[in-house]
């Protein structure tokens, strides 16, 4: 496997992780913080979520800069890092580009 394909399945890992952390966050962590009294949450899923979201971006720049991503492609992947949800749209829709860049790279080898 190539290393275009390795990025783009740790992004798509790493979108999952960063999604699933922000929906903690915002659904469980900061309403019991302000309902129910209880900081320690967003003491633990902010710092969580900090980490995750800063490794989506560093490798979402990683791949930017091997030229993988079309301008609007790259505003698309950049912005589900502040819209809950948006995390698991992107790693469907990366994993049909992982399946495709795949598939591509089979026929150019000759592997298919």
């Amino acid at each position: 496997m190539n290393r275009d394909l390795e990025f783009l399945k740790l992004l798509r890992i790493l979108a999952m992780i960063e999604a699933t952390t922000l929906i903690f966050l915002l659904g469980i962590a900061v309403p019991a913080k302000h309902i129910g009294g209880y900081g320690m949450g967003v003491s633990v899923m902010g710092p969580i979520h900090g980490v995750a979201c800063l490794m989506y971006a560093w490798v979402l720049l990683a791949t930017a800069s091997l030229g993988m991503w079309k301008s609007k492609e790259l505003w698309r992947l950049a912005l589900s890092l502040v819209i809950p949800f948006g995390g698991f749209v992107n790693a469907a829709w990366i994993a049909k580009t992982a399946d495709g860049a795949e598939l591509f790279a089979m026929k150019a080898t000759g592997g298919l």
